[in-house]
């Protein structure tokens, strides 16, 4: 094919394209532009052509200021801006490198759009990032509390926020309420309910002479007041330790994680309980509270399932109950805090990259 007969096919080719294009031969000069291309800048076929726009945005009069090279120092994609327009420029070299095809699109519609949803979103990092300096203001720090228990904790939400939650509330002289909860999912509506059933559990805490049995029912009652979704609901473990009576009552809504006595001898005993979770389907008379004797310097620790149920290829398994108290037994001797790092490192072993849920460790000692 001869080259003119080339140059028309592509003319021809181009001729009806619904966007602007010119072509530009190896000489730099425009030989051709369809009707769409000249609607903008006018016929300049026989010019010499250079950017499309100036260094203003303005496409200028009569032509174009040529650049040698200009061909082969085109790139592939850029965006110009003329006026109130932006365009997107397509550069596709053709006949060997002979003629250079520019093609526009104006997408200032999409850009608009795309600055909206970069608005958008840098709104929601804003939220996500006050949410979660709030639910990190809500936890209580590591150290004695009111001389009867000795706090030591670590958590590690899957996300930014999470859905782990868990506190200490004095509700006596030498008496105390904590708790460990885990909602459902992850993210802001997590974090918002963690927060809502934190507050809930203090104002039940100022009734906590009827027992922890009556206010697993309460906050059941609390929860679904919510009116949300079934398929959200809250696992909650809540202990009351009495010093004088060197008892500690333990009631469970839905918490698969069992709690784990450590006795000051070396001793480790696990407490099983069963319970329904906060949920719209879970009915009234579902919680029943277990007490157990202990003793000063014996611990209890509490945990959620992302410690234990995090599955390991390389191990073809679950670190499981099982193995925490495997990990326990071999650094019962730490103190709190050295033992819940223990604790979450073996759970480290069992993740690919990032943890898929929360994962949370409490460590009460009793003074």
């Amino acid at each position: 094919m001869t080259d003119t007969k080339y140059h028309e096919a592509i003319w021809g080719a181009l001729k009806n394209l619904d966007l602007p294009v010119r072509v530009i031969d190896k000489d730099g000069i425009v030989v051709y532009m369809n009707h769409h291309m000249k609607d903008i800048f006018g016929d300049l076929v026989g010019s010499k052509a250079g950017f499309i726009f100036d260094s203003e945005g303005q496409a200028p009069p009569g032509g174009f200021q040529y650049e040698e090279g200009f061909i082969g120092s085109l790139p592939h994609y850029r965006e110009e801006i003329s006026a109130d327009v932006i365009y997107s420029v397509r550069t596709i070299e053709a006949g060997g490198g002979a003629l250079a095809l520019e093609i526009l699109e104006d997408i200032t519609a999409r850009r608009s759009s795309e600055e909206q949803k970069s608005l958008s979103l840098a709104k929601v990092r804003r939220d996500v990032s006050l949410a979660r300096e709030i639910q990190q203001s809500l936890l209580p720090g590591d150290g004695s509390y009111w001389g009867c228990i000795d706090l030591a904790s670590k958590y590690l939400p899957a996300e930014e926020i999470g859905g782990d939650i868990y506190d200490i509330i004095r509700i006596g002289e030498g008496e105390a309420l904590f708790y460990i909860a885990d909602v459902s999912g992850h993210g802001i509506q997590a974090s918002m309910l963690t927060m809502y059933i934190g507050e809930r559990l203090r104002e039940a805490a100022d009734l906590s002479d009827r027992g922890l049995e009556w206010i697993m029912e309460w906050l059941l009652g609390r929860f679904c007041d919510l009116d949300i979704d079934s398929s959200i609901y809250i696992t909650l473990l809540a202990c009351i330790y009495r010093q004088k009576e060197h008892m500690l009552s333990l009631a469970n809504a839905g918490h698969n994680c069992m709690p784990l006595i450590i006795r000051k001898g070396g001793l480790l005993e696990e407490v099983t309980m069963k319970g329904m979770p906060l949920s719209k389907i879970s009915g009234p008379g579902s919680y029943k509270a277990e007490d157990v004797y202990v003793k000063p310097g014996d611990r209890v620790m509490l945990y959620t399932d992302g410690i234990v149920e995090e599955y390991s290829r390389a191990k073809k398994d679950v670190l499981g109950s099982d193995g925490l108290r495997e990990a326990v037994e071999a650094n019962k001797a730490l103190g709190g805090r050295a033992l819940t790092e223990k604790v979450i490192a073996k759970s480290d072993e069992y993740m690919i990259l990032n943890a898929k849920d929360d994962r949370t460790v409490v460590v009460a000692e009793f003074l």
